[in-house]
């Protein structure tokens, strides 16, 4: 083995030695800035994570909840919203170090960028209303929020009938 590979070997094991001795309940924040060292990223996150520390745990909870509440806001008039608004204020939603909002808050603008070509789809041959409405709804809303619907959905592709007209919609 040369001395590179060696080097390189020794380093992941350290990495796990010192991951393996933390505590993910109290040292969440330090897990992630060793994962983030080991992985060369620039530290984008941690300077979110650094202005956040700052903060009291009673604040980041107050802050996360108004996220949460605006976040929720958004979903309810996303479809509805005039395009211009929605790009607004979507980009004036910051996750501000909380990761889960962030990858909410870059799936609506993966969508909303979308959206000026959803309506075109009614009009197509094929075209499944009901279909439609609910994958509007997934595509906008959390994971945990759509597991009833990602239910009803493989339940409804049990019939044959439904399960090509889904294909034909999924194909549009």
């Amino acid at each position: 083995m040369s001395d590179t590979q060696a080097n390189s070997r020794q380093r992941a094991i350290d990495y796990m030695v010192r991951l393996l001795e933390m505590n993910p309940v109290h040292q969440c924040e330090e897990i992630i800035q060793a994962r983030n060292e080991v992985l060369g990223k620039v530290r984008e996150t941690q300077l979110s994570a650094s202005a956040a520390s700052t903060k009291s745990p009673e604040e980041l909870q107050t802050d996360r909840r108004h996220l949460l509440q605006e976040l929720e806001g958004l979903r309810a008039e996303f479809w509805t919203l005039p395009l211009e608004e929605l790009h607004r204020r979507l980009g004036k939603l910051d996750g501000q170090g909380f990761a889960d909002i962030e990858s909410a808050v870059a799936r609506l603008q993966a969508v909303a960028e979308h959206r000026p070509s959803f309506p075109a789809l009614s009009n197509e041959e094929g075209f499944d209303g009901e279909f439609f409405s609910t994958l509007k709804e997934i595509l906008i809303r959390s994971s945990r929020e759509t597991a009833v619907l990602r239910e009803r959905v493989l339940s409804m592709l049990q019939n044959r009938k439904k399960r090509k007209s889904t294909k034909r919609m999924l194909q549009l």
